[in-house]
């Protein structure tokens, strides 16, 4: 028996600019490609998550029902759901790399995201090893909704009171792979 292995690749986008209000103009975007084999596949919907810029050691997150997680129709089997991502690089600097948190805590340049399914109490922490995405599989139709949180980093630096990421006005882009595994 083949097992189908299905990847998304979800793109987080975040913009970077110091705490100042008044230029917080930048969004970001999730950009998510589809890769697999042939007997399951899932879908993720919708494709985008805007926000606008960031500030240090801020806590931002979607809405719980911001992404649906579906198991295809014409899919042949159940599929078990993993979810890991990946440290954020500078688009125009990749000297810059916020790493992604393994204990659940930010740092400076260390930054935290978590995710929370319709069936889990509380946001669950992703890391750079799979987590189980969903405690049960799921069968050809199903669907899951999700939403994400993000924690970023602390400031790099305070000037006049004011806390700072070094390369203000920046792109920060990371990777957060979801995939299934046939149950």
């Amino acid at each position: 028996m083949k097992f189908g292995i299905i990847t998304i690749l979800l793109a987080i986008i975040l913009a970077l600019i110091p705490c100042l209000p008044a230029i917080a103009q930048d969004s970001a975007n999730i950009t998510i490609t589809l890769t697999g084999a042939k007997e399951s596949s899932i879908i993720l919907t919708p494709a985008n998550w805007s926000f606008g810029a960031v500030n240090p050691n801020t806590e931002y997150k979607t809405d719980l029902t911001q992404f649906n997680l579906t198991v295809a129709s014409t899919s042949n089997c159940n599929v078990n759901t993993f979810i890991t991502a990946d440290d954020a690089v500078c688009v125009d600097d990749s000297t810059y790399v916020w790493t992604l948190s393994s204990d659940g805590n930010n740092g400076e340049r260390v930054y935290v995201l978590w995710f929370k399914g319709w069936d889990m109490g509380d946001y669950t922490q992703i890391t750079k090893t799979q987590t189980q995405f969903s405690s049960i599989s799921m069968a050809p139709g199903d669907s899951n909704q999700f939403g994400l949180r993000l924690l970023t980093p602390q400031r790099d630096f305070t000037k006049g009171g004011t806390d700072y990421f070094s390369v203000g006005g920046a792109t920060m882009q990371t990777h957060v792979t979801i995939s299934a595994v046939a149950a």
